[in-house]
């Protein structure tokens, strides 16, 4: 028996999706953005309380959360407790930021990632803990819905497809400074604003995606500001957005990632004064490569 444990969106996708692949009993202890993930993978789940869920389990396999300590709250549990804990990796960033606890580290047994890149940015920062490459099923899973999604609506339009990131809020937690990176996320939207009618002579719409941590009215001072028809999404699938898209602009999000999958052209919009994109694909085109 399996406790899973998660909170935010990008840790809930990739337990989740190797769950249901793997068929191993689990209980789940989820809040936030992770009980709509589980919801939407599983007809049925054995919910516990967290002190329940490591008491009866063999032993924990969790997500890494910004906005919660959750996950962090059963690897202290589970080593109470004798169990084994095991965390996987989401993305490609801020390894030590996931697993810090109020200014101490607060690690598992072991941590699994999906990918070689990963992997040697693990080693570089956590050299000693014990470590495996591990089948992502959650990217898996995408690259056969993809192809089940061609472009929606008119082949001719130009639609661009904007995925947020609560970057501003995430530094201040980690850091207490919004800007410890050197942007926010307001910084990057307008650095893309103001950049993206040189990409296209056209654009007919632009959704502006929020994070699944974030409310669709964050972004509304986007429409009476913007020059183009601007829409906030979020009520379409990610796929959906995606395959609807011309192209898909961001700062680092995991939803870049699957605009790559779908074959999407893929930006970069952090601006020169933040820090360089740590995703590792070599097809994301930098915006601060073609506008120095």
């Amino acid at each position: 028996m399996i406790a899973a444990i998660a909170h935010d969106a990008g840790g809930a996708e990739v337990v989740s999706s190797w769950l249901k692949h793997a068929s191993e009993r689990f209980s789940l202890t989820a809040e936030g953005p992770a009980n709509l993930i589980f919801d939407s993978k599983f007809e049925s789940l054995n919910r516990l309380e967290l002190k329940l869920a490591i008491e009866n389990c063999d032993w924990v396999l969790c997500g890494t959360s910004w906005d919660s300590t959750l996950e962090l709250e059963g690897i202290k549990l589970a080593r109470q407790l004798g169990k084994k804990s095991v965390a996987f990796l989401d993305h490609w960033s801020n390894y030590l930021d996931r697993f810090s606890d109020q200014g101490s580290l607060c690690l598992p047994n072991e941590i699994w990632v999906g990918d070689n890149y990963a992997y040697d940015i693990l080693n570089k920062c956590l050299p000693e803990i014990e470590k495996k490459i591990v089948k992502n099923f959650y990217l898996e899973d995408l690259k056969s819905k993809v192809q089940s999604f061609s472009k929606l609506g008119d082949t001719n339009t130009i639609n661009l497809l904007y995925v947020c990131e609560p970057i501003a809020e995430h530094a201040k937690k980690a850091y207490g400074n919004e800007n410890h990176w050197g942007y926010t996320e307001t910084d990057a939207i307008s650095y893309f604003f103001e950049h993206v009618g040189k990409i296209y002579n056209r654009i007919d719409s632009i959704v502006i995606r929020p994070h699944p941590s974030e409310s669709r009215s964050k972004y509304d001072w986007i429409k009476s500001n913007a020059d183009y028809s601007v829409n906030i999404g979020g009520e379409k699938s990610l796929i959906e957005e995606i395959a609807d898209s011309t192209a898909v602009f961001g700062c680092e999000s995991m939803a870049m990632v699957v605009g790559l999958i779908s074959n999407k052209i893929v930006y970069s919009v952090i601006p020169p004064s933040g820090k360089i994109c740590v995703l590792p694909q070599k097809e994301i085109i930098h915006f601060r490569d073609i506008f120095k």
